[in-house]
């Protein structure tokens, strides 16, 4: 068995996890991830937290990474399936 990714937009198939990632991500700005993630960071944080991140910016910079690691991971979860797939090895066995 081998490990694929498919990108559930275009429907292309990579060996290769970071390229298929890479792949999947190029399409979050198409969509309203993003702002459906902050929203939720502000639910899950505090409009507070959020306020602080304006007004300090090394704050804010930490913000904004954690707030686009979690939409990549929401984006990625809904876009990029892991199926296994039988290698040429396995069907000569």
């Amino acid at each position: 068995m081998k490990t694929q990714w498919v990108n559930d937009i275009t429907g292309t198939y990579y060996d290769d996890y970071d390229e298929a990632r890479e792949a999947v991500l190029k399409f979050m700005g198409y969509t309203d991830t993003l702002k459906n993630t902050l929203i939720e960071y502000i639910n899950i944080h505090g409009e507070s937290k959020v306020l602080n991140g304006l007004a300090i910016p090394e704050f804010g910079q930490q913000i904004c990474e954690e707030v686009f690691q979690m939409a990549e991971e929401h984006f990625l979860s809904d876009y990029l399936v892991e199926i296994e797939t039988e290698d040429e090895e396995d069907e000569n066995i």
